[in-house]
């Protein structure tokens, strides 16, 4: 199996990305810009998950982004308690950068993200400004 088709395939088992915040922004096209952030960083996480680990550990980032997209800066607000998992998450951010647009050609300047380990039963996404 090719490197890129081994990291796409453990992607999509093992991780899932929440965007989270206190306030919601309400924009028309909030669902299908939060979709395409989500496609766009789970593409770029590689992390193979280790046997043994109970529940479903998260780590939340705080993400800055440039107005044209460009992934400017990030910030660990808690770790998952396994820092390679952690890393995997961070360094897929950046590799995602430049992030998706809305239809209107804006991004939202702050976007906090909480990673999942594993995929949750219901999605709950929003933005922060």
């Amino acid at each position: 199996m090719e490197k890129h088709a081994l990291k796409k395939s453990l992607v999509a088992l093992f991780a899932f990305l929440l965007l989270d915040s206190a306030s919601a922004q309400t924009v028309p096209d909030t669902q299908s810009y939060v979709s395409a952030l989500v496609k766009k960083i789970k593409s770029e996480v590689a992390y193979a998950e280790p046997h043994g680990i109970e529940g479903n550990p998260k780590v939340v980032f705080r993400i800055a982004v440039a107005p044209a997209g460009e992934v400017t800066g990030i910030t660990k607000i808690s770790s998952s308690g396994l820092e390679d998992f952690d890393l995997a998450v961070e360094k897929g951010i950046w590799k995602a950068s430049p992030l998706p647009k809305k239809t209107d050609g804006s991004v939202e300047p702050v976007i906090v993200i909480s990673y999942f380990l594993r995929p949750l039963q219901q999605e709950n996404t929003t933005t922060k400004k």
